[in-house]
């Protein structure tokens, strides 16, 4: 599936936050409305973009 996200798309980082939201909407703490990729994209870029993400998490794996 394409999206704007592609770079980010299979690295640790994407997986880590794919699984934080997943659990919290096991929980029911959050409900998504926009697509899921779009929102672990954007949190990506933006860990990235302010350095708050370790460079080995932003490498495909």
């Amino acid at each position: 599936m394409s999206h704007p996200y592609i770079e980010f798309d299979q690295t640790p980082l994407w997986k880590a936050i794919d699984a934080a939201i997943a659990e919290l909407e096991r929980n029911r703490d959050m409900e998504l409305t926009t697509a899921r990729t779009l929102v672990i994209g954007y949190l990506c870029q933006q860990l990235a973009a302010q350095g708050a993400a370790a460079e080995k998490s932003l490498l495909r794996e």
